[in-house]
């Protein structure tokens, strides 16, 4: 039986994704946050991205085959799940590039560690 979102749990999702993207200091990306959409119907969220442009979707399904069960919290963690996905993304993009030099990969990196660094200090 496939599981389903509602209107609520697509506010949760918004309201997790805004909350986890300011909390990283991801504001350098435009990111759209959808309800429906995804291709895959085995991933109850998905975030798809241009890295060059900045641009980003972040979606949450309105079905999918992940089960009939989908919590509050499942709701929260796909969120965060799907920032993290942004958070990596200039890594990822240079790690699947033909040409990429290690002074691209070390900036990536430790932008990574800034970001986290950041959010941590505020945390303390």
């Amino acid at each position: 039986m496939p599981g389903k979102t509602t209107r609520a749990d697509f506010a949760i999702f918004r309201r997790e994704v805004e909350k986890w993207i300011k909390a990283f200091g991801l504001y350098d990306w435009e990111v759209d946050v959808v309800h429906g959409g995804v291709e895959d119907s085995n991933h109850a969220a998905e975030c798809l991205y241009q890295v060059d442009a900045r641009r980003a979707t972040i979606r949450l399904s309105k079905e999918f085959t992940h089960g009939s069960e989908f919590t509050k919290d499942d709701i929260r963690q796909a969120a965060i799940h799907e920032v993290g996905e942004l958070l990596l993304a200039r890594l990822v993009f240079l790690a699947e590039s033909r040409s990429v030099t290690y002074e691209q990969i070390e900036e990536a990196h430790h932008d990574v560690i800034a970001r986290l660094l950041n959010y941590l200090r505020r945390k303390l």
